[in-house]
């Protein structure tokens, strides 16, 4: 997308201006960004520590517990075979977690690679709460900054259209507007165009033609930018607002389970001993 636009202020003799309006840009991204980062730290810290937890609660203080409860005897051999269940359980969890993070990886580095076979996958993700909510807005935010430019140095929304699908990383969002160009190359009217994509969200399309009609289209892209750009703000301001509870009460469900299922026969038992 910046090479694109680097290329329009050439071609125009605006180069300064696009330098401006780039800069302001990524100032703008930067901070977001650095928003968006600093509200994962704290989620991602304690959901790391909480996996190492219990990975040495399964992996070696369990073994030690269900050797000690079978010496016991009496209740304390009920005790162990629960305890071996739950560490089957958790074990369980565990590597199902790691394998979702593995599976995402690997899927990130095979979009990179071939991004367009992925858009049954992006269209899947649009439709996740809040997250899918947050990656279209995050990228129609992006996508509306490079119409803005372009469509304002009299680039036709037509090859305008083309030149900002870089801005774009849901596949299945790029492929409905690489087909638009293609219907803008026919003849069809920008409403109709955009009206045929799926993937665009319907205040877009109605927006994109009251600029149409108005003869306003860069306006309107310009309002897009900047309603997309607080919308990506409010989403990751709710999250940072829900991710400590939703936190808290993830561990407290864990702290409950390990006590029921631990402690409380722990103390029941030493309480027949003595």
């Amino acid at each position: 997308m910046y090479h694109g636009l680097v290329q329009v202020g050439e071609q125009t003799g605006k180069l300064d201006e696009i330098m401006t309006e780039l800069a302001e840009y990524l100032k703008e991204s930067n901070r977001l960004r650095d928003r968006i980062r600093g509200a994962m730290v704290y989620p991602a810290l304690v959901l790391f520590i909480t996996l190492i937890g219990l990975t040495a609660l399964v992996f070696f203080l369990l073994p030690v517990l269900i050797g000690i409860f079978d010496q016991v005897g009496g209740q304390g051999v009920e005790l162990a075979g629960i305890a071996a269940k739950f560490r089957i359980g958790m074990a369980v969890v565990i590597l199902a977690t790691l394998g979702l993070f593995v599976a995402w990886f690997v899927t990130a580095r095979q979009k990179r690679k071939n991004p367009d076979s992925f858009q049954g996958f992006d269209r899947v993700v649009t439709k996740i709460p809040l997250l899918g909510i947050f990656l279209v807005n995050r990228d129609i935010q992006r996508w509306s900054f490079a119409m803005e430019c372009l469509v304002a140095n009299g680039f036709p929304v037509e090859r305008a259209l083309q030149n900002s699908l870089g801005a774009i990383s849901n596949s299945a969002l790029r492929h409905d507007l690489r087909l638009g160009t293609q219907y803008l190359h026919k003849g069809y009217s920008v409403t109709r165009v955009f009206n045929e994509m799926r993937s665009m969200p319907r205040h877009v399309v109605k927006w994109i033609a009251v600029g149409e009609r108005s003869g306003q289209v860069s306006g309107v892209f310009k309002q897009l930018r900047q309603y997309y750009t607080f919308e990506v703000e409010k989403s990751a301001l709710l999250f940072m607002n829900l991710a400590e509870p939703a936190l808290i009460i993830l561990v407290g469900f864990i702290l409950m389970i390990i006590i029921g299922v631990f402690v409380m026969p722990i103390f029941s038992m030493y309480g027949e001993i003595i």
